[in-house]
C-alpha cells in the first residue's frame, strides 16, 4: 500500500475475521492487526493522535521538546512520531525497560534517561519530566 505520509499507515491495518474460531452463532469474532503499524504497536495509534491534537491547538510546534515516561512501546512510538514531525523528544525510563527498546529510542535519535525501578515508581519519572519541562 503507498501511503503520501508515514503517519497515513498508522491504523490502517487489517482486520481478521475469526468467527469461525468460536461456537457457531455464539459470537462474531475479529482481531485488529496493530502490529502492522509502522512501529509494530497499537501506541503509534495513541501517540499519533496525541501529537495531531496538541498541534492543532497550538500547544506543540516544531522544535518544541516532547517529554515522555516509558517503559516501552510508548517511548518508541513518541521517539519514531517525534523524529518524523521535527520534534527533540526526551524519554524517561527505569532501568527495567529491555535494552532492545532502549536501542531502539535510541536509534529514532531521542534523548533516553534511564533511572532506577524504585526511582521510576515512586516520583522519578514525573520528578523528570516537570524538570526537563521546566529547562
Amino acid at each position: 500500500m503507498k501511503a503520501p505520509r508515514f503517519t497515513d499507515l498508522i491504523g490502517n491495518t487489517p482486520l481478521i475475521d475469526l468467527t469461525r474460531l468460536v461456537s457457531e452463532n455464539s459470537a462474531e469474532l475479529y482481531a485488529k492487526c496493530e502490529f502492522i503499524n509502522p512501529g509494530f504497536s497499537l501506541k503509534d495509534r495513541m501517540a499519533n493522535y496525541i501529537l495531531d491534537v496538541a498541534e492543532a491547538q497550538g500547544k506543540l510546534k516544531r522544535g518544541d521538546v516532547i517529554v515522555c515516561s516509558s517503559s516501552g512501546n510508548t517511548g518508541c512510538s513518541f521517539a519514531m512520531l517525534g523524529k518524523i514531525r521535527g520534534y527533540h523528544v526526551v524519554i524517561v525510563t527505569s532501568n527495567k525497560c529491555s535494552i532492545e527498546k532502549q536501542n531502539h529510542i535510541k536509534a529514532l535519535n531521542a534523548d533516553l534517561i534511564v533511572v532506577t525501578q524504585d526511582t521510576y515508581m515512586s516520583y522519578g519519572a514525573i520528578n523528570s519530566i516537570k524538570i526537563i519541562g521546566q529547562s
